[in-house]
C-alpha cells in the first residue's frame, strides 16, 4: 500500500512541477534569514528540543497554491540550519487550530504571524512521538502575507515566533523562538530543494510509513522540474 500511495504521489508531482516549471506547491517565495534559539531543560529525548543552542540559517517562506496577495493561501515556513552531518530543515503549514485535530488540519491565512506544525509528526532517539510548530506570541503584531514587499519589511522589524512541540494529542510546550529578519540572499528566492527525511533535525526522524511517500513525492518533484539534485544539500546562502 505504501509503495502503491508512494509512486501514485510521486507521479502526481512529477506531472505538476514539469507543467508549473517550479515545484508543484509552494512554487514561489522569499527566502529570510532565520534565528532558532533553543532553551534547554526539555525531556523530549532529542538535542534539538532539549539541549540549548543558537542556530543561524535561513526560512523560506512561501503561498502553497502561489495565490497572489491579498487573497490567503496556505503559508509555509521551510527553515534550513546547519546540522553535525549537512543541513538539517523543517517544513512547516499554518493549520486550522492548536488543538487536535487542527494542528494536522492545513488553513489559508493572510498573516505570516501565523499558527504552523508540521502536521506529520517525527520520533525522538527515545520513541517519544513529537509534532512541531510554531505559534505567535501573545501580543504579536500582523504581517501580511505579501512576499513583495515582506524582505524589506522585516529587515526593519523582524518577526519573532516561539517554537513549540507537543505529542499528538497533547498541549504545545515552547522549546525556542525562530527570529525572521530580511533577506537572506542576493537572489530572492535562490533555488533551495528541502527534505525533512533526507536532511533530519538533531535527535528527530520523521514516523510512520508516510514519511517514505513524502520523500519519494519530494525527489519526483525535482525530477519533474529538472532541479539539480545538488540543491538539495546546498549550504544555506545567509548574507553577513
Amino acid at each position: 500500500m505504501t509503495a502503491a500511495a508512494s509512486a501514485g504521489l510521486g507521479a502526481a508531482f512529477r506531472g505538476v512541477a514539469a507543467l508549473r516549471a517550479a515545484k508543484p506547491l509552494h512554487p514561489y517565495g522569499v527566502l529570510l534569514r532565520a534565528t532558532v534559539r533553543r532553551t534547554a531543560g526539555g525531556r523530549w529525548g532529542a538535542p534539538w528540543l532539549d539541549e540549548a543552542g543558537e542556530d543561524r540559517g535561513a526560512v523560506r517562506v512561501s503561498r502553497s497554491a502561489g495565490l497572489p496577495h491579498p487573497l490567503p493561501d496556505v503559508l509555509g515556513l521551510a527553515l534550513r540550519v546547519p546540522g553535525p552531518d549537512g543541513p538539517a530543515d523543517l517544513l512547516l503549514a499554518s493549520c486550522l487550530a492548536a488543538g487536535v485535530p487542527g494542528r494536522f488540519v492545513f488553513a489559508p491565512r493572510l498573516d505570516v504571524a501565523a499558527r504552523c506544525s508540521s502536521v506529520m509528526t517525527y520520533r525522538t532517539a527515545t520513541g517519544r512521538e513529537v509534532v512541531l510548530g510554531v505559534a505567535p506570541p501573545a501580543g504579536g503584531r500582523r504581517v501580511p502575507m505579501d512576499l513583495a514587499t515582506l524582505p524589506e519589511r522585516l529587515a526593519a522589524d523582524p518577526l519573532l515566533l516561539d517554537l513549540v512541540v507537543a505529542t499528538p494529542a497533547g498541549p504545545w510546550q515552547p522549546y525556542g523562538t525562530l527570529e525572521v529578519a530580511g533577506a537572506a540572499a542576493d537572489e530572492p528566492d535562490p533555488a533551495l530543494a528541502y527534505e525533512p527525511v533526507r536532511h533530519p533535525l538533531p535527535g528527530l526522524r520523521m514516523a510512520g510509513p508516510l514519511a517514505r511517500v513524502r520523500s519519494d513525492a519530494y525527489t519526483q518533484a525535482r525530477r519533474g522540474r529538472g532541479a539539480d539534485e545538488a540543491d538539495l544539500d546546498r549550504e544555506v546562502p545567509v548574507r553577513p
